[in-house]
C-alpha cells in the first residue's frame, strides 16, 4: 500500500464534519498536505510526549492570545483595527523570545533533522 492509499482510507474512515474529509471532484483536499507533514513529524525526531508538551504549549499561548485578537477583529475592519492590534502585536513579539527560550530548552531532540517549527 502507498502512503497516498493509507491516508484515504483514514480519511475516509471519518466523519463527513471532520475538516480533513473535505473533498474536491472526488479527491480529498488535504491529503497531500497530511503527507507532507507526518512525513516532516517522522523527521523531526520528535517522541510523542515532546509533540505533545508543544501542541499543549500552543494552546496555551493561543488561548492567552486568542481573546484579545478577537475583540479587535469583532467590529468592522479599518485603518483603526491597526491602531487596536498594535499594542497587541508588541505584547506577543516581547513574549515570543521568552517562549521560544523555553521551548527549546524543553525540547530535547534526538535527531540530527531541525524540525519545521523551529525554522
Amino acid at each position: 500500500m502507498t502512503q497516498y492509499q493509507i491516508i484515504s482510507g483514514i480519511l475516509e474512515g471519518l466523519d463527513w464534519r471532520n475538516p480533513l474529509s473535505a473533498k474536491n471532484n472526488g479527491e480529498f483536499v488535504y491529503i497531500k498536505d497530511l503527507i507532507r507533514i507526518i512525513s516532516e513529524f517522522k523527521q523531526s525526531g520528535l517522541t510523542p510526549s515532546e509533540l505533545r508538551a508543544i501542541i499543549e504549549d500552543n494552546q496555551s499561548t493561543i488561548a492567552e492570545i486568542a481573546p484579545g485578537i478577537q475583540q479587535v477583529f469583532s467590529a468592522k475592519i479599518s485603518k483603526k483595527t491597526i491602531e487596536m492590534f498594535a499594542p497587541i502585536a508588541e505584547k506577543i513579539a516581547n513574549q515570543l523570545p521568552k517562549i521560544l527560550t523555553e521551548k527549546t530548552q524543553n525540547c530535547q531532540l534526538q535527531s540530527r533533522h531541525t524540525p519545521t517549527f523551529w525554522r
